[in-house]
Formats: structure tokens, C-alpha cells, sequence
């Protein structure tokens, strides 16, 4: 008879789970892909629209090739007033691969966005991994809600579907990637050991909060790791000057990490971590440092490059108290559409000041802040200490005290990273959708710590409730990529969403005025000039819809206006001088127009163009040709230069290299070179 033997029982899981791998995070992330790519789809079919598309994209002739001199240009030029040369490179990449085809550039922008949805997910694993205050959090569950959120929520469609602003994909993908090389560096678990020796915790050591192994010696061996956080880091910033926020987002992750209410550490301990705590201690000083002085430089220089970081031509004045309503006011509204995306548009108008006040919203938007801010605090001060003896914090602790120190990581990420994008006050900036498209992360982390229905009793209604609210989110994200179709509809659309918005008539008369609607245009015109009569821009376009309606006086007088408002603005000039060379025959007040605007912008083609054939209506001809070179020197693409110096040439009796000029011209598709080439190179 064969002794019994007693069948050894497996071992009780743990109360408090690491990240569930059991449920293959690899096929959820393909399936967030995939869903996210349809959803996404209708955005590949747009056009390319005349929202800064054209001066970024389309008649940037720096990015038709992907020469040392175009890569230098990149990194040595502003565009707009702002310094992107990685994103700039990454239009020249597009247009070397199948030229200007704004389907294939849109495909581009959707792939770099499904990429920031995979380093979305995975950074979240990391950081719940390292955040040993872990109590029951599903880990996976909060991953995939997170990524799920950022990769179809409404907001993010301006990021996407609008090409300019392919620079905040770009430098999301670059920040990710080194949030993720950063934590992966070293864990960031610096605990103080007895007699005040710093120990980092091995997360290989660690099973469980409620464990006892005493912590282990850590020596960071992510070196590489590290240098890669601060590489991706730096190309960030060449992506977009808001990455500069980063140090500080990293020592958020660190705080969220080493949060003395961790199971590791004891609540005696507290002051002690927090001495060793940076700025008032010595752990991560140096371990900070590279990353501010890139921070510190990159702001500088954006200072010195930003051109609309200011009010000059907002509608309204407004004071610094005004300004403090405008961003309490901006932070509510973003909190809110993080949950409810109501009335999003491409642009929102800033208000208006009747009687010299904010309408009455903007004054409440503090107290709301507030109340949220006072809520979080409250949750996160309830006593972390099971309600009977034996149990866990976990098993006892309603859900809303669990995610409490989630909440407050959540919000505080999206404060860090929202508000360097809403103090200057943008011309076009004001509650912008592309500026949530990181911040949000941090809310979207919020909201799936509430959705985790791992510790939910009523894990049905959870799961129903988020089933519906993503398809809610996927319909209208799925309609919004549509409105970035054309100008047309973009414009449209801004309209019909706030009939105050100026910028948006300013957009649409543009439009107009190239499909030579005219009529349209000024009207247009007309009306953003009455709701913001300081917009300079605005002036000179209308002044050109009028020369091109053969308004010839209006539009002397709008070019006119913009000098006035603007004395340094070239374009006006030349333009004026145009009128008055080929219409009103003043050749002195032509002249003077020309030389002003070369002396504003030497490198101004036009304006040699123009002073070219005014020395050629006089009979000057080597002064045109001189002029007319000058011309070409500038722009070499230029073919009104090339036909206008071949003329000249021929004019002086040098065929040879007159027909040398006209053929050029043809070459570049100039009709009217065509033209003079029958007539003088037979």
C-alpha cells in the first residue's frame, strides 16, 4: 500500500497583481491599431489647404529635395516664425517619396500617430510597473483604456488631418520615446535606507507590496538607455518647441513613483525621501541637468524666433487679469472635452469685451478649477490603511481612494504640459485642439482609472458604458477628419461653429480670391476686418482681391492701410508699386515703393522684378537686367525673371542670350516665353 501523499496546493495569488500578461497586450494593441487606422481613414483623402499648408508645404520650395544644403537650410531657417527643422525634414522625406500628393502625406501623418498610440500603451505599462503603489490596478485594463482614448478621441483629429501640424506628431512621438527611454534608464524607486544611505529598488526584487524583502542595492546599468532619452529628447524639441516641458514631466513621473504612501516605504520616512527629493536634495540632480540645459536653450531661442507670441493682433486688449480668466477659462474647457468633445473647430475666436469685461463664464472658470482641484486633494488624504485586520488596502478601499494619486499624476501631467502651450496667447492659439494632443494623456490616464473594471463590482455596466462611449467618440472623430477635406469645408465649418471668428473669413476669402471669386473674397474680407480690425494681413489680401477685380484705387488704399499699420511690411510695397507703375503710370512713386521694399527685404525677388521692368519701361535696360538677375539669384525658379531678362537682352540686341533666358523660362512651363521665343529665336 503506497503511502498517501499530500498534493501540495498552487499558491494564492497575491492580492495585488503585477501587469497582467496573461491577456497578450501584443493583440490588444493590434486591434486598438487597427480600429483606430479605420477610424482615422477619412483623413487620408483630404487635400492640402491654404490653414499655413501652403507656406509650409506647398510653395516651400526648401523641402523639393533632400540635398546637404536643403538638410542645412532646415536647421539654419525659421518657417513662420517657429524652428522645426526635423519636421520640415520629414515634408522633404514625403515629397522625395511621391512628391506633392497630399493623400500620401496625410498616410504619413495617420503612421506616426498609430506609433504614438503603441508608445502610448507601452509607457503606461511602464509607468503603473514602476509605481509600486499599485492598489489592484489592473494594470493592462488602464493601458489599453489610456491608448484606446488617445488613438480615437475627437480632439486629436486637428493633430492629424491638418499637415501643418504634423510638427505635434512629430515631436509626441520623439517625447514618448524618451519618457519610455528615461523610465527604462533607471527604475526611478530611490529609497532611503537606515543611517541615510540611497538605495534604488530593483524591480526584479520586487513581487509584491507586501512582501518584506528589505530593498536591494541598484546600480543603473541603462546607460544607453539614458543617452537615447536624451538624443529623442533633443529631437522633440527640433520637432516642436513645447517639448521643452519635458524635465518636468520626468520628475512628475519620478514623484508619482516614489509617492511616500507606497507600501515600500514607511510613512516616518516621508520627510526623509522628500529631503533627498530634487530641488532640495542631491538623488537626481545631475541625473535632471542635461535636460534642462537643452530646455533652457531651446526656449531662448524660440523667444528670440516666435513672431505671434503676443497680442498685437488679437481683437481685444487684455489685461493680465483678463489673461488669467482666459487660461483658468481654457483649462475648463479642455477638462471638460476631454470627456464631452462639444463644438470642436480648427479655431476659436477669443472673446469679446462689451463694457470692458469677459463674459460671465470666464469668471467662474477659477471656482471650477478649484472645486476639481480641492476633490482630487480630499480622495488622496483618506487614511491608506485596510478596515479589518488581515485584508489588504485593496480589498477594503472604495474605488475612488485607490486611483486617488492616479487623479492627481493625471492632472498634474496635463497641467505641465498644457501650459506653456495657452500663457502667450497665440493669434490662432486660443483653446486649440493640437495642443491637447499630449497633455490629454495624462486625463485619458484619469478617466481609465475610473473605467477599470477589474475593481468594479458592476463590471458589465463598466464595460458597457466604455463599448458605448467609443463608438460615440469613433462617429465623431470619424465625421471630423471630413472637415479638413478642402479649405472650403474647413473654413466652412470654423464659420459655422462661431460666426465671430475672424481668422476663419480671413481664411476663406483667401480661398476665394485664388479660385478668382473675388467678390466673394472682399466680402469675406470685409467681414473679418469688422471683427478685427487690427489684423493687418487682412488688408494687404483684400487689396489684392481688388487690383485682381481691377479695383485699382481700393486697392492702393488697403495697401496703403497695411503700411500704415505696418511700416516695414515689403509685400505691400511692392504690390503698391505695381499698381503704380502698370496702371497709374507714376513711375517716381513706383520707384520709391521698390526701393523701399528691397531696403526692408534685400532678398525680395519680387520687388527686383518689379524694379526691372520699371528700369525697362525707362529705357534703363542694363540697370532691369542687372535687376532681373538679381531676381533669379533669389529665387532660381523664378521664370517671369528669366522671360523678363531675356527680353531685356534681346532689346539690346544679345539674341544669343535672350533665347538662352526664353528657353529657360519655357522650361520652367512660362506661356508667355513660349510666345517671345517664336518671334526672336527663329
Amino acid at each position: 500500500m503506497k503511502p498517501s501523499q499530500k498534493k501540495s496546493s498552487p499558491p494564492k495569488k497575491s492580492a495585488h497583481q503585477h501587469i497582467n500578461t496573461s491577456k497578450n497586450p501584443f493583440y490588444i494593441l493590434a486591434a486598438i491599431i487597427a480600429f483606430a487606422a479605420i477610424v482615422h481613414s477619412t483623413s487620408i483623402n483630404n487635400d492640402f489647404t491654404n490653414y499655413d499648408d501652403d507656406k509650409n508645404i506647398t510653395e516651400n520650395i526648401d523641402i523639393t529635395g533632400l540635398s546637404a544644403n536643403n538638410i542645412k537650410t532646415f536647421f539654419t531657417k525659421d518657417y513662420m516664425g517657429v524652428y522645426v527643422p526635423v519636421t520640415m525634414l520629414s515634408y522633404a522625406v514625403d515629397y522625395k517619396l511621391w512628391g506633392m500628393d497630399a493623400h500620401k502625406f496625410h498616410l504619413t501623418s495617420l503612421i506616426i500617430h498609430l506609433l504614438n498610440v503603441c508608445l502610448v500603451f507601452y509607457l503606461i505599462l511602464l509607468i503603473l510597473n514602476l509605481q509600486s503603489r499599485n492598489f489592484g490596478i489592473e494594470g493592462l485594463t488602464v493601458a489599453t483604456v489610456t491608448a484606446l482614448l488617445f488613438s480615437i478621441h475627437p480632439i486629436n483629429v486637428e493633430g492629424i488631418a491638418w499637415l501643418t501640424s504634423r510638427s505635434s506628431l512629430l515631436y509626441s512621438f520623439f517625447y514618448l520615446s524618451a519618457l519610455i527611454f528615461y523610465i527604462k534608464s533607471t527604475p526611478p524607486l530611490t529609497l532611503p535606507r537606515k543611517g541615510g544611505e540611497l538605495v534604488r529598488r530593483d524591480l526584479s526584487e520586487i513581487s509584491s507590496p507586501s512582501d518584506n524583502k528589505s530593498p536591494v542595492d541598484f546600480v543603473p546599468s541603462g546607460g544607453v538607455f539614458y543617452f537615447l532619452s536624451i538624443l529623442f529628447f533633443l529631437l522633440s524639441v527640433l520637432s516642436k518647441n513645447a517639448a521643452v516641458i519635458f524635465p518636468v514631466t520626468i520628475i512628475l513621473i519620478d514623484f508619482y513613483c516614489l509617492t511616500p504612501q507606497s507600501p515600500l516605504q514607511k510613512r516616518g520616512e516621508e520627510k526623509r525621501w522628500l529631503s533627498n527629493f530634487l530641488p532640495f536634495g542631491e538623488v537626481r540632480w545631475g541625473w535632471y541637468l542635461p535636460f534642462f540645459i537643452v530646455s533652457i536653450i531651446a526656449g531662448i531661442l524660440t523667444l528670440n524666433i516666435r513672431k505671434d507670441a503676443g497680442v498685437t493682433d488679437l481683437p481685444f486688449e487684455y489685461s493680465l487679469i483678463d489673461r488669467f480668466f482666459l487660461i483658468t477659462n481654457s483649462l475648463v474647457a479642455y477638462l471638460v472635452k476631454s470627456i464631452v468633445p462639444y463644438s470642436l473647430s480648427a479655431l476659436y475666436p477669443y472673446p469679446s469685451k462689451p463694457e470692458n469685461l469677459l463674459p460671465m463664464l470666464f469668471y467662474v472658470s477659477p471656482v471650477a478649477l478649484f472645486l476639481i482641484g480641492y476633490g482630487v486633494y480630499k480622495l488622496n488624504k483618506i487614511p491608506l490603511t485596510p478596515l479589518n485586520k488581515g485584508e489588504l488596502v485593496s480589498q477594503t478601499l472604495p474605488l475612488l481612494q485607490r486611483v486617488a494619486g492616479g487623479l492627481i499624476f493625471g492632472l498634474l501631467f496635463f497641467l505641465i504640459n498644457i501650459f506653456l502651450s495657452i500663457v502667450p496667447l497665440l493669434e490662432d492659439g486660443f483653446n486649440a485642439n493640437r495642443y491637447a494632443y499630449i497633455p490629454f494623456i495624462g486625463l485619458y490616464f484619469a478617466i481609465s482609472l475610473m473605467f477599470n473594471v477589474q475593481s468594479l463590482k458592476f463590471k458589465n455596466i463598466a464595460v458597457a458604458a466604455l463599448v458605448g462611449y467609443t463608438l460615440i467618440l469613433s462617429f465623431i472623430t470619424f465625421n471630423r477628419n471630413k472637415t479638413w477635406k478642402t479649405t472650403e469645408t474647413l473654413w466652412n465649418d470654423v464659420i459655422e461653429q462661431d460666426k465671430n471668428a475672424a481668422f476663419a473669413y480671413y481664411g476663406r476669402g483667401n480661398f476665394r480670391s485664388k479660385s478668382g471669386n473675388y467678390i466673394g473674397a472682399v466680402e469675406d474680407y470685409n467681414n473679418a476686418l469688422k471683427l478685427n480690425p487690427k489684423y493687418i494681413p487682412i488688408y494687404y489680401f483684400r487689396g489684392m482681391a481688388k487690383a485682381s477685380n481691377q479695383d485699382y484705387k481700393g486697392a492702393v488704399e488697403d495697401y496703403t492701410q497695411a503700411i500704415k499699420f505696418h511700416p516695414e511690411f515689403a509685400d505691400a510695397y511692392s504690390n503698391r508699386g505695381q499698381i503704380k507703375m502698370d496702371v497709374l503710370r507714376d513711375f517716381d512713386g513706383a520707384m520709391n515703393d521698390f526701393n523701399k521694399a528691397i531696403s526692408i527685404s534685400p532678398n525680395f525677388h519680387l520687388a527686383y522684378n518689379n524694379r526691372g521692368a520699371l528700369y525697362g519701361n525707362l529705357g534703363k535696360f542694363q540697370e532691369a537686367i542687372n535687376d532681373f538677375t538679381k531676381a533669379i539669384e533669389h529665387h532660381p525658379n523664378f521664370s517671369d525673371a528669366y522671360k523678363n531678362r531675356g527680353n531685356a537682352l534681346q532689346l539690346m540686341g544679345n539674341k544669343k542670350d535672350a533665347c538662352a533666358d526664353f528657353q529657360k523660362a519655357i522650361q520652367l512651363g512660362n506661356p508667355q516665353a513660349a510666345e517671345l521665343a517664336k518671334v526672336h529665336c527663329k
